[in-house]
């Protein structure tokens, strides 16, 4: 009787991407387009027809200051050939890739409020995978969904305040805010505008100026029909006033002037004033309030010559 599995996973090289395509979500399907690349780190397994059935999608994380390791980006089998193994072959073979290429760790990112996300969770820690951790909120809602939130009033203007478009900025608005950060580190780094500001969405992207010193702003960018609030932020001294709301007030105002009806805030876990505020604010008057959890898997190295010469274990096969 034949023990062999059902599937088979094998590392995928130029040529063999498009009949994964649907595999993978429409946003990372280029990175396809150049499998083999080094850069790319593509599995995909196939059922005993040879048919593809599987992917598991990522590139590599180099950081000077985090060491070498791989992002898992997306791992997917399709709904006829779940339970039979395919998803952990597809992580076994994917991590034996990320061991070639010299990547001892895999990390990864997922969403709750999925119907899937108790048996993914149940499936990572199974299989060896680090405690989630929080990493970001996102809230989404709608003008109508938050035109009675208590933090949408309008708010009047302080005296010596101002509010106006990132865009247009000057020059020496802009060299204030980095003159400023070098002498006082007041912007934390996750939240520096400049990082941010690329194809930013110009009508609610927006700075408020105090005495005419940029002290906030809030960047936006639209996706997918979709504003999204990117990085917002003001000075610390300004945060318990609140000041924060003049800005999101004003670029929810002008959503209708962009063709914008749904907003949606990413908020970093790690600023525990900003989440606070979204679970305690936001979160009621929200058409969807999900979290972002970041998972590590430490990979075994495999057996060396030594271990072999002494009895030791052979490497898994990554499809069995």
């Amino acid at each position: 009787m034949s023990t062999e599995p059902p599937f088979r996973c094998h590392s995928l090289g130029a040529g063999d991407q498009s009949a994964y395509r649907i595999h993978t979500f429409p946003a990372l399907r280029h990175l396809l387009d150049n499998a083999g690349d080094a850069r790319i780190l593509a599995v995909g397994a196939v059922d005993g027809s040879n048919r593809p059935v599987g992917l598991a999608l990522g590139h590599p994380s180099i950081a000077a200051d985090d060491g070498q390791w791989a992002q898992l980006l997306s791992l997917y089998v399709q709904p006829e050939s779940r339970g039979a193994g395919v998803g952990s072959g597809l992580l076994s073979a994917f991590g034996a890739l990320c061991l070639e290429r010299g990547l001892p760790e895999i990390r990864a990112t997922y969403m709750t409020g999925q119907s899937s996300t108790a048996t993914l969770e149940r499936f990572l820690a199974s299989s060896g995978w680090s405690a989630p951790e929080g990493r970001m909120l996102v809230i989404q809602a709608t003008l109508e969904s938050i035109k009675a939130a208590p933090w949408m009033k309008t708010f009047a203007l302080p005296d010596r305040m101002e509010v106006v478009r990132w865009l247009d900025l000057t020059e020496q608005d802009r060299s204030g805010i980095r003159d400023s950060q070098r002498e006082q580190a007041w912007v934390p780094a996750d939240l520096y505008p400049f990082d941010h500001e690329a194809n930013c969405e110009p009508v609610t992207s927006l700075a408020l100026k105090l005495e005419g010193r940029v002290v906030g702003w809030v960047i936006n960018h639209r996706v997918e029909g979709v504003l999204r609030f990117t990085c917002s932020f003001v000075h610390r001294r300004l945060q318990r006033m609140g000041r924060i709301l003049l800005l999101y007030n004003e670029s929810v105002a002008r959503m209708p002037l962009a063709g914008l009806q749904v907003g949606m805030w990413t908020v970093p876990v790690w600023h525990p004033a900003m989440a606070a505020f979204a679970r305690r604010w936001m979160a009621p008057y929200a058409t969807r309030f999900e979290e972002t959890r970041g998972v590590r898997l430490r990979l075994a190295q495999p057996p060396d010559n030594h271990a072999h010469r002494n009895g030791g274990n052979t490497a898994t096969n990554p499809t069995g």
